[in-house]
């Protein structure tokens, strides 16, 4: 009797093991896409239920990396246009963070904005004369979110006064209700 109750617990451990290894192989899969490793394929060693299972998880991380890598292209085009434009282009979360900006905002503005990304622009004003200024041209260029018409401010750059024309426009729900404002 002793040969015969190892003898089935030898064989529920096969089975137990040729049962779990495909669920926790999913599992490890899933942590692995959830880390954003999208080209997770999985081995396919049964044609049951786990098997069709671990094909469909092999066809969803498949279409994942096809869908990020369009996206990352269509990412990476977007940001290759903004840096070729003259016009500058600056974006704000709902906040009024400032999120992105290109390189013509920069050179328009005559500021480094490196420094102010991540703050939000109603604090600039009192940081410094150049920040505060600043923000009274962002205050303006915000108004017209909601008007057909941009604006002109007058506007002390640290090297020259500048007469800028700028229009903000509201971005929709699924980008952030943020603003882009668009400058010359």
């Amino acid at each position: 009797t002793l040969l015969a109750i190892l003898l089935a617990l030898v064989i529920a451990l096969f089975f137990a093991q040729r049962f779990t290894a495909p669920i926790l192989s999913l599992a490890a899969g899933a942590r692995s896409v959830a880390q954003g490793d999208y080209s997770q394929q999985l081995a396919v060693y049964r044609n049951d239920e786990l098997g069709r299972l671990t094909t469909l998880f092999n066809h969803m991380t498949a279409e994942l990396n096809s869908s990020h890598i369009r996206q990352e292209a269509a990412r990476h085009y977007l940001e290759c246009v903004l840096e070729s434009l003259t016009t500058g282009v600056i974006t704000l979360d709902a906040e009024g963070r400032l999120k992105t900006f290109n390189k013509a905002a920069e050179r328009i503005l005559g500021i480094e904005l490196v420094p102010l990304w991540g703050s939000n622009w109603h604090d600039w004003r009192g940081q410094s004369p150049q920040q505060t200024l600043l923000a009274e041209v962002f205050a303006a260029i915000e108004e017209t979110a909601n008007a057909a018409k941009p604006v002109q401010v007058e506007y002390a750059a640290p090297d020259d006064a500048r007469i800028l024309l700028g229009k903000a426009t509201i971005l929709p729900d699924d980008n952030d209700n943020g603003v882009v404002m668009v400058l010359d």
